[in-house]
């Protein structure tokens, strides 16, 4: 989708990459574009949950597939693409959250850190696997130099921090812990913006860490969720009926489970060296809440959020 940021009228549909399907339940086939990222030749690169990485020619609306879920860097394919990040000479480093797919919502969190950090070698057309077992990788972005990454692991609420040059290349590090659940890392200069999707204040629920910290819980319920994914489709299997298709959707989908995250969001800027420099939170309850990215332009912050049918801006000093 586009929005003319100066007429701010209606949104457009772009470009379309995919098949075609009715419900939400359909992506597998539709597509669920997850990260979004421009390279310096003003092309838009895109993870898409199911279908991979691919570029999109802004000039001429063609598309090239870059990486497919059918590849197997270390072995393993990729199940869950999440968010990318484009250095100068094209190299596109991106995340994949889980071995688990997208619709596995609960799974990809509570069934242990399988996540990684990968890079794909636009002249090799090589993929390469940097960091792995990360409990649910999310938003990565570069530096302004290129000589390191950070990227978000979610299940640990923390911001990880990945050397690619000096005499730390190859380091892989924690950062910061952040006061909730990160999604989305966007760059503004030589500083960073990181969205945190669910604060958690100290006098709010804390039904999500205590499954965290409780093994035997967290493999009960993951195993629970699974078996309610499948039962309806193994039904499904000998008579088509959209219900269970929906219940099998359901059951283990990030909307289900994130009404158990409280309903605050928060961005925080910080520099590369873990300082942070400001930060802005939603009110409880507040319509606007769960922020997936923040992105600031022309001296306003552009907030999304997957839990949201609308974006929002707020003034960025």
């Amino acid at each position: 989708m586009r929005l003319n940021l100066k007429e701010r009228k209606t949104w457009e549909t772009f470009f379309k990459y995919g098949g075609t399907g009715a419900h939400e339940w359909d992506d597998k086939t539709t597509g669920r574009a997850l990260g979004l990222r421009f390279d310096h030749a003003g092309d838009l690169v895109v993870a898409d949950s199911y279908l991979g990485i691919y570029k999109i020619r802004m000039k001429d609306k063609t598309a090239e597939t870059l990486v497919t879920s059918t590849e197997e860097p270390s072995g393993r394919p990729i199940a869950f693409f999440n968010s990318v990040a484009i250095a100068k000479d094209g190299t596109v480093y991106f995340t994949s959250s889980s071995d688990f797919d997208y619709r596995d919502g609960f799974l990809t969190v509570f069934a242990g850190p399988s996540g990684r950090l990968l890079k794909y070698d636009p002249a090799r057309r090589i993929t390469e696997v940097l960091v792995d077992g990360v409990y649910f990788a999310n938003g990565v972005v570069l530096s302004e130099k290129e000589d390191y990454l950070l990227y978000n692991e979610l299940g640990h609420k923390r911001i990880m921090k990945y050397h690619l040059a000096g005499s730390k290349s190859g380091k892989n590090e924690k950062l910061m812990s952040v006061p909730g659940f990160p999604d989305n890392l966007t760059p503004v200069k030589d500083r960073f913006m990181v969205a945190v999707m669910a604060m958690k204040p100290g006098n709010e629920s804390k039904t999500m860490d205590t499954i965290g910290y409780q093994p035997l819980l967290r493999k009960f319920l993951a195993r629970a969720a699974y078996a309610m994914t499948r039962i309806p489709l193994y039904l499904n299997s000998f008579y088509e009926i959209p219900i269970l298709q929906e219940l099998s959707y359901r059951a283990a989908a990030h909307e289900t489970w994130s009404q158990f995250t409280p309903v605050r969001g928060m961005v925080m800027e910080f520099t590369g060296d873990g300082k942070v420099l400001q930060s802005w939170q939603s009110a409880r309850g507040h319509r606007m809440s769960r922020f997936s990215e923040a992105h600031v332009h022309d001296g306003w912050m552009y907030l999304g959020s997957p839990w949201n049918n609308f974006a929002a801006r707020i003034p960025y000093k």
